[in-house]
């Protein structure tokens, strides 16, 4: 596949869904970086410790739900990270 000109009619189908998504020089890029591996990826995108940190940096007293939300974890969970390091504020209990 020297020089990525590449039979996309030929593609393995997973290959063939990437390049749909990211494009054949993308899929290239991730063909070579990964090619013979089995991979597979976590549920999220954030890493738990991360968020915990990331959390407690940034909670605000009202954004409890903002915060589940853009790193895809439950209410529930980041509501435990608050309530565990004592930063839950009362107005965010029931969110």
């Amino acid at each position: 596949m020297a020089g990525h000109n590449v039979d996309r009619g030929a593609l393995q189908e997973t290959y063939a869904r990437i390049a749909d998504e990211i494009g054949v020089e993308a899929m290239m890029k991730v063909y070579d970086l990964c090619k013979g591996e089995q991979i597979s990826f976590p549920l999220h995108v954030y890493g738990r410790e991360k968020v915990i940190i990331a959390v407690k940096r940034d909670y605000n007293g009202h954004n409890l739900r903002f915060l589940a939300d853009y790193y895809g974890y439950s209410r529930r969970w980041i509501r435990e990270i608050l309530r565990s390091n004592n930063l839950l504020k009362s107005n965010d209990k029931f969110e």
